[in-house]
């Protein structure tokens, strides 16, 4: 008579492998949840930079504006609305900068530049 040992056999049991997949099943979720995170970031990330990057070229375009042209404005482009305005000193405009705009339908993000545009009648000198 054949008697056989649960140590002569080989293999993994049901639960093992029910056990393994559970882990497994788990730690995909995880992964589709960070890849997830990471593509909204992305998408983020790209909107700053395109922002940052019109933010630039509107505030070149203003301080090549003649000193006495220069005034509050806004426009949109490209889903981005920049809105800027003028502040008049002594002998100096402070110029802030506003660009806004929505990602993955959420609104409210919004970058902020600011520059000095000096008096050319002060000879390019501020004096606060």
């Amino acid at each position: 008579m054949y008697k056989s040992s649960s140590s002569t056999r080989s293999g993994f049991s049901f639960v093992e492998v029910i056990v393994s997949m559970m882990l497994v099943s788990i730690g995909m979720v995880g992964a589709m949840g960070l890849a997830s995170y990471m593509s909204r970031a992305n998408q983020w990330s790209e909107r700053m930079a395109i922002a940052s990057t019109m933010g630039q070229d509107k505030l070149e375009e203003l301080l090549n504006t003649p000193y006495a042209a220069l005034g509050s404005g806004s426009d949109s482009v490209a889903g981005f609305t920049r809105s800027w305005s003028v502040t008049t000193s002594n002998n100096f405009r402070l110029v802030n900068l506003t660009i806004t705009w929505n990602t993955l339908g959420k609104s409210g993000h919004e970058l902020t530049l600011s520059t000095v545009r000096p008096n050319p009648a002060s000879g390019g000198v501020i004096i606060p």
